[in-house]
């Protein structure tokens, strides 16, 4: 039966959990730099789209 510490030891010489961790921490930068950038021009890109509508269109869109 393994100690505790020769499980931390295998534990530790493994890679697949750093490489796992490090995967996470990129996702989550992504994900709040995402979530940053659709709150940065989410209004501009609302009105963006709305001035497309009417020149596509030439109906002006319902106020929101």
């Amino acid at each position: 039966m393994k100690t505790i510490v020769e499980k931390i030891l295998i534990f530790c010489a493994e890679e697949d959990g750093a490489a796992l961790t490090e995967y996470i921490v990129l996702l989550g930068i992504l994900t709040a730099g995402i979530i940053a950038a659709i709150n940065l021009f989410g209004v501009n890109a609302t009105t963006l789209w709305s001035s497309w509508v009417v020149w596509i269109l030439g109906v002006t869109p319902a106020p929101t």
